[in-house]
């Protein structure tokens, strides 16, 4: 693309690429498991611009009975994750393994701290804050946050992290400057500011939308891993196609919920599930809740 003034011409080009992030084919233990990246946010781009870091959700497509695996389980099928791109290969990262983190399964917002020796990742399942050591390459320490935490941002000289909570409607703040001056995990943890006045939705369907994100609520998810929008984020599709052999219903796509519920269509392609409190055996069975009645 040329841009041109009346007194010079300068070159701009731009540089189109796409890198493919690999499925993830480790074994699944307590912090890790097998699966490929899905629900990618915004790349976080190291300061010397060597590296970029993607958060995402890690989809274990690769496993149900049918197709000679081990079935899915409320921590197997899916979990917070985020690769590393190293942009002077313009590949993922082969000398690091994708970072995986426990009791979570979506990774939705992060931030470098500005010498990138810190990688601050919002987990909106579980509700926390987690801050991973990008040259020892493990995690510092997890810090709580709202409701559904998506993006996040740091102040000027990285001493403030600022968190958004989607469903609190609010914004988390935490002061880093211990943890950066000594790193050990430690911080003080500040006031949370409202970002919303008047809240237009109605109590009862708030409620719902922030019980539909949550997974850190012991009555709709075992070790804060599925929420509902673990596979319908904004009540649509994750695009992927699950084995739920396990519980009757063989290969299923994962359809939107959008225009579905009673008296607007099937909740399900087999019309298994005639009503909406029908998911709560899929919240105890799958997710591992113990209950939704109180």
């Amino acid at each position: 693309m040329d841009v041109m003034t009346s007194q010079t011409i300068s070159k701009i080009e731009l540089k189109v690429f796409t890198i493919v992030l690999n499925h993830d084919y480790r074994a699944a233990n307590e912090t890790q498991g097998p699966g490929i990246p899905n629900y990618l946010n915004a790349p976080v781009i190291s300061f010397d611009n060597q590296f970029s870091y993607v958060p995402s959700k890690k989809d274990n497509i690769d496993s149900g009975m049918l197709r000679g695996k081990i079935g899915m389980t409320f921590d197997t099928t899916v979990r917070a994750n985020t690769s590393r791109i190293s942009l002077s290969t313009e590949t993922q990262d082969a000398n690091n393994l994708p970072i995986d983190f426990d009791n979570s399964s979506v990774a939705t917002g992060a931030a470098l701290t500005g010498d990138s020796r810190y990688l601050i990742v919002a987990l909106e399942t579980s509700n926390q804050l987690a801050v991973f050591d990008t040259v020892n390459n493990f995690q510092v320490m997890r810090l709580p946050t709202g409701r559904a935490p998506q993006g996040v941002a740091l102040s000027s000289d990285s001493s403030i992290a600022y968190v958004h909570n989607f469903m609190d409607r609010s914004i988390s703040r935490f002061d880093l400057t211990l943890m950066i001056e000594t790193e050990l995990p430690s911080t003080n943890i500040l006031s949370t500011i409202d970002v919303v006045g008047t809240e237009t939705l109605s109590a009862q369907i708030l409620l719902g939308k922030q019980l539909f994100y949550d997974a850190a609520d012991d009555r709709l998810a075992r070790d804060d891993y599925m929420s509902c929008a673990s596979c319908h984020n904004e009540g649509d599709s994750d695009g992927r196609v699950w084995d739920i052999s396990v519980f009757g219903e063989g290969l299923r796509n994962t359809i939107s919920l959008q225009g579905h519920g009673s008296g607007h269509g099937r909740l399900h392609w087999t019309s298994n599930f005639d009503e909406v409190q029908d998911f709560e055996g899929q919240i105890r069975s799958l997710a591992g809740g113990y209950r939704i009645n109180d």
